[in-house]
């Protein structure tokens, strides 16, 4: 049985920081699906994943996405999955997907999936994308706490909360036997939001955005209290120096997104979409 490191990224936790080492330590050998952005798309199936390991030959260290959802069930012959994830306080985690649609997906609610809005407020934005308790749909399918730490107890070998994430990186990276990760100065996928805006949203619709988030707020605090203190104190089992020369890290980088845009990320080769790709990643 091969083993394969699997993230399961929830949208807004920090993933997005971790993909970016990960890509930089193992290059090409991080399977990183692009798909199932949204809470509704769970096309992604064990016969997609079959067909995408099988493009990679069998070097796969990391399988990475926001598709790997912990509810379907991935089961490939030959491969042991060892499931992984980050979990966020669930109404900053909210307030950030919000405003991660409007400025970064969407251009301001430009995109004609926002047609219906009139007030571009996180009340509409809630009615049409539907991410409420976001991170029990995503891990199990439903609005359902208890379902998702059952999933979470059951199925997943580690656990981590955002808000502890320099804790949480460290104690992956010796769960997982690769203490060499060198985890810093990566550019993350932040919001562009401003303090003040933040602020201003929060007040104005706190309670609004507690009542989407009772059963997030449920499986956060069972994970934080229960499920993170088991990581959290995991030491290191040894000293190995960090794998950070600069020029092993933009190959392997670089690597990993020709094998991405070769294989599995059809995105048009334009000038707009070349600069993003350098901010982000170099």
């Amino acid at each position: 049985m091969k083993d394969v490191i699997v993230f399961s990224h929830l949208m807004k936790t920090a993933g997005s920081a971790l993909l970016g080492s990960l890509a930089q330590y193992y290059g090409p050998k991080v399977l990183y699906i692009n798909k199932g952005s949204r809470i509704e798309d769970t096309r992604y199936s064990t016969d997609y994943l079959e067909r995408d390991l099988d493009k990679k030959k069998g070097i796969t260290k990391v399988l990475f996405g926001h598709c790997i959802r912990p509810h379907i069930n991935f089961n490939v012959s030959g491969y042991n999955f060892r499931w992984s994830t980050f979990l966020r306080e669930p109404n900053k985690r909210y307030l950030s997907h919000y405003y991660h649609s409007y400025h970064f997906t969407s251009n301001n609610f430009k995109n004609k999936r926002y047609n219906g809005m009139s007030e571009l407020n996180i009340e509409e934005w809630e009615k049409i994308d539907q991410n409420s308790n976001y991170q029990c749909k995503f891990i199990s399918g439903e609005a359902n706490a208890q379902k998702a730490i059952d999933i979470i107890e059951n199925k997943f070998e580690w656990v981590g909360i955002t808000e502890e994430f320099e804790s949480g990186i460290n104690s992956f990276k010796t769960y997982f036997d690769i203490e060499d990760l060198d985890y810093k100065n990566i550019i993350t996928n932040q919001s562009i939001a401003n303090k003040e805006d933040k602020e201003l949203m929060k007040a104005k619709y706190a309670g609004f955005i507690m009542d989407m988030n009772k059963e997030d707020k449920i499986l956060y605090d069972y994970v934080k209290k229960n499920i993170w203190p088991r990581f959290k104190s995991i030491e290191p089992k040894r000293e190995m120096s960090l794998k950070s020369s600069p020029l092993i890290k933009q190959y392997n980088t670089l690597a990993f997104h020709i094998d991405n845009q070769l294989n599995f990320n059809k995105t048009k080769l334009s000038r707009k979409n070349l600069m993003r790709f350098y901010k982000r990643w170099f």
